[in-house]
C-alpha cells in the first residue's frame, strides 16, 4: 500500500519522517512524541488552552467501552465497513477516525477489517491522542496526530473512508480528503440514546433531533441499532454517565454516583449512516 503522508497545518506541504520529527519542505518542523503520536494543531485553531475531553472524561469513556457494552455497535460499523468495500471492491486503503479520542474504535476496527486498511486518527484532545497512541502497536506511520476535524491534516482524495462517532466534523473537509468512490460513516445518538440518563436529570426530557444532511455527501445506508443495556456494578453507570454530556449536570446535582443502581435498564439507541461524495456547488 502507498505510503500516506501527514500535510503541514501551516501551509499544506507534505511531511516528511526525519528520525523523530516530522518535516516538510518550508523547514517546519513537528516532534513525533514518544507515545507515537504528533501534534499538528496550531494555537490559532484552538478554542481554548487544552480543547478536547478532559481526562476524567476520556478515562470513563475507556473503562466503558472497554468492558464491550457497545459491542452491538461495534458490529454493525464494522459489517457497513466491509458491505460497502465489498460493492466497490475495495481491496485496501486508509480510513480516518475522526475525533477518535482514546482510541478505542480505532483498534476494534483495525483489528476487524485487517491490516490491508491501515486507520489512523485524529482529535483535538490532546491527552486522548496519547493514550491512542499509547495502546496501539507502532507501525512505519505516525498513526496519531492532534488535529482539528475543521482542518484535517490529510492531502485531497487520500482516504477510502471516514469515520465520525459523535464527534463535530466539517462536511467540506470530509468531502476533500475523500476519494471519489470512497465513503463516510457517520455514528450520531438515535431518538432515544440514554434516555433513562435524561430523565434522571432534566425536568423535561426531550428525544435526540433526527440528522441534518451534509453538503456534498450523499446518504446510500442507513440503519437503526438500537438495544439496551444492564449492568451488574454501579461504577459502569458512573462511567457511562461521565462520558457522556450529561456528566457536568450529573455533578452538579451531585447525583453522577447515585443515578442508577446495579441492574437498571439503559437504552443505547444509534443512527448509522453510510455517505459517498457528491459534487459541491460552488
Amino acid at each position: 500500500m502507498k505510503s500516506l503522508k501527514w500535510i503541514c497545518p501551516h501551509c499544506k506541504k507534505p511531511l516528511d519522517t526525519y528520525s523523530k520529527t516530522l518535516r516538510c519542505e518550508n523547514n517546519h518542523c513537528f516532534d513525533i512524541a514518544k507515545q507515537g503520536y504528533v501534534n499538528l494543531l496550531p494555537v490559532n485553531q484552538k478554542s481554548s488552552r487544552n480543547p478536547g475531553d478532559d481526562e476524567k472524561m476520556l478515562l470513563a469513556r475507556s473503562a466503558f467501552l472497554g468492558g464491550n457494552h457497545f459491542q452491538t455497535l461495534q458490529d454493525a460499523m464494522t459489517q457497513s465497513l466491509r458491505q460497502y468495500f465489498d460493492q466497490q471492491d475495495m481491496k485496501e486503503g486508509f480510513i480516518l477516525d475522526c475525533g477518535c479520542g482514546e482510541g478505542h474504535y480505532q483498534r476494534i476496527l483495525s483489528a476487524a477489517l485487517g491490516s490491508a486498511f491501515h486507520i489512523i486518527g485524529i482529535d483535538i484532545a490532546k491527552k486522548g491522542i496519547k493514550l491512542a497512541a499509547a495502546k496501539t502497536k507502532k507501525s512505519d506511520w505516525t498513526d496519531f496526530a492532534v488535529a482539528s476535524s475543521a482542518n484535517i491534516p490529510l492531502p485531497d482524495k487520500s482516504c477510502t473512508a471516514v469515520y465520525s462517532i459523535f464527534s463535530p466534523i466539517q462536511p467540506r473537509e470530509i468531502h476533500r480528503i475523500l476519494k471519489e468512490e470512497a465513503c463516510f460513516l457517520r455514528v450520531l445518538p438515535g431518538p432515544h440514546h440514554l434516555y433513562e440518563i435524561k430523565k434522571k436529570i432534566y425536568r423535561e426530557a426531550q428525544l435526540h433531533n433526527a440528522p441534518k444532511a451534509l453538503e456534498g455527501l450523499s446518504v446510500v445506508v442507513e440503519k437503526s441499532v438500537k438495544f439496551n443495556m444492564h449492568f451488574d456494578m454501579e461504577d459502569t453507570y458512573s462511567n457511562l454517565i461521565s462520558m457522556t454530556p450529561f456528566a457536568w449536570e450529573a455533578e452538579q446535582r451531585g447525583s453522577e454516583k447515585s443515578l442508577f443502581k446495579a441492574g437498571d435498564r439503559i437504552t443505547a439507541d444509534f443512527n448509522i449512516q453510510i455517505m459517498k461524495p457528491t459534487p459541491i456547488q460552488e
